[in-house]
Formats: C-alpha cells, sequence, structure tokens
C-alpha cells in the first residue's frame, strides 16, 4: 500500500510539473513575451535613446571619419540585400575606443570600435562581425536581454536608467543559445549576400589573439558557447553547390590606414 501511495504521489508531481512546463512553453512570460509585444516604433525610439547615452559614454565618443563611414555603410547595405525583411533601418556607428568590439541596440543600432576596424584584415571580416550582431537585432536578443532587467515603461521615463541599461548592453553576454542562434543567422546571411560564410572563422581568430587569455569585454566573445567551437562551426559551415563568392568592392588598406591620419575626429552626439 505504501509503494502504491508513492508511486501516485511521484505520479501527481510528474503531472504537475510536466504541466506547469507545457504552460510556460505555450505561453512564456517575462522577457520573452514583453519582446514579442513590444511594438517597433516603441522598439525604435528605445534605440534611439539607448544610442544617445552610450555616446554620452567618453569610452564611446562617436568618431567622424567619412572613409570609414562610407566602408561600413557599403558593407551594411550589401547584407541588408539578404535579409528576408526590411523591418529595421541599420546605423552603423563608428566609435572611438581601443579596444576591438562591437555591440548591438534595438532599432537596428550596431556600434563598432575603431580597434575593430583595423583588427579585421578584409571587408568581408567586417563584415561577419557586422552579421553577426544584425543576429542579435533581428532575433531581437537586444530587447530581451535588456527587459531581463528594466521594464520599457522605466526606461522611458527615467533617463538615468537608460544610461545603466546602454551599459548593460555593451558590457553583458547573451545566452548560449541567443549566441549561437546570432552565430547561424550571421553564417545564413553572409552566403545569401555571396559573401563566403567560413570568413566568421577567421574573424574569430583575430578577436580571439586580440583578447589573449581575458576576453577584454569584446561583446562577441562574451559567450557561453566555446571560442574554439564557435570558430570550429564557422570553417565547417557547409556551403550550397551553387554558391559564388563576391568580394566587397572596399579598399580595405585604405579604410584601416585612414584611422591612423588626422581623418578622424569626436563628435559628441546630440
Amino acid at each position: 500500500m505504501y509503494n502504491k501511495r508513492l508511486l501516485f504521489e511521484g505520479a501527481l508531481l510528474l503531472l504537475i510539473f510536466g504541466s506547469l512546463w507545457g504552460i510556460f512553453t505555450l505561453f512564456p512570460i517575462g522577457p520573452e513575451r514583453a519582446t514579442m509585444h513590444l511594438s517597433e516604433d516603441k522598439e525604435e525610439k528605445l534605440g534611439r535613446m539607448l544610442l544617445k547615452a552610450t555616446l554620452a559614454n567618453p569610452e564611446f565618443h562617436q568618431a567622424e571619419n567619412d572613409t570609414v563611414s562610407t566602408a561600413l555603410k557599403d558593407i551594411a547595405d550589401r547584407l541588408t540585400e539578404g535579409l528576408d525583411t526590411n523591418r529595421y533601418q541599420y546605423n552603423i556607428v563608428l566609435v572611438k575606443n581601443e579596444t576591438a568590439n562591437a555591440f548591438a541596440l534595438p532599432g537596428g543600432n550596431i556600434l563598432m570600435t575603431t580597434r575593430m576596424v583595423t583588427l579585421m584584415e578584409s571587408a568581408e571580416e567586417c563584415a561577419a562581425v557586422l552579421a553577426h550582431e544584425m543576429g542579435h537585432i533581428e532575433k531581437r536578443h537586444t530587447l530581451s536581454k535588456l527587459l531581463t532587467n528594466f521594464t520599457v515603461a522605466v526606461l522611458f521615463s527615467d533617463e538615468a536608467l537608460v544610461s545603466e541599461a546602454a551599459e548593460v548592453l555593451a558590457t553583458s553576454a547573451f545566452s548560449r543559445s541567443q549566441e549561437e542562434e546570432a552565430d547561424r543567422f550571421c553564417l545564413e546571411l553572409l552566403e545569401k549576400c555571396r559573401i563566403n560564410p567560413h570568413i566568421m572563422g577567421r574573424a574569430l581568430r583575430h578577436l580571439r589573439e586580440e583578447a589573449g587569455i581575458a576576453d577584454l569585454n569584446m561583446e562577441i566573445l562574451m559567450s557561453h558557447p566555446d571560442i574554439d567551437s564557435r570558430i570550429k562551426s564557422a570553417y565547417d559551415y557547409p556551403l550550397k553547390k551553387d554558391f559564388s563568392e563576391e568580394k566587397l568592392n572596399i579598399p580595405w588598406e585604405t579604410v584601416r590606414k585612414s584611422l591612423h591620419s588626422s581623418e578622424i575626429s569626436i563628435s559628441h552626439f546630440r
């Protein structure tokens, strides 16, 4: 009798936990649900607020360099050709910082440091970095990470919290599943845009070498998946039989060298 009671209670517990799991799976709550219901207009407005707060940070002052800005826009334009939807108007912002970094903000804003540009050895490698960040935006990972710590209503009403939220997005890691999803998005997008996806492996290798043992707060390296596994996945990505590569027509060495000249200046965001 005692054993039957234990079996009955065990089965009841499994039924309860199974039901709860099913409910939360079918009807998620928390950041994911809030992300799904946030309109694109509000996301863009929030993105502008976060961009302004980020550029007010002395570590991320906007850098004015026509050569680099034109190159980044050309790369972004090529990448957007491969997107299934035109949900966002992508805005690539160059910031002066000696740490190789790139990170996404909601609404289509991507910030890339001057050091990241000089570290990449080709326009295609830079495209891989941008495609990865576009993955976080298209999949709304940036919003999910943001809404884990803040509510939209509070952010719209508290300027001080917006600055704190901007710092969270610039310095904290995405989840393992989000990072893997952004990598997959990147590889698929590069292939659609006639850029060899294997170049992502080279970009990650440069970042790993730059970081050394410490990750130096590089968003693209702050991930749970092992960096070596990510590099291997990029190199192992199976290209379609009809894939034909088309190089970006950007004089990348000229772009990199322009950051060592007087062509760069600091612009205070308004």
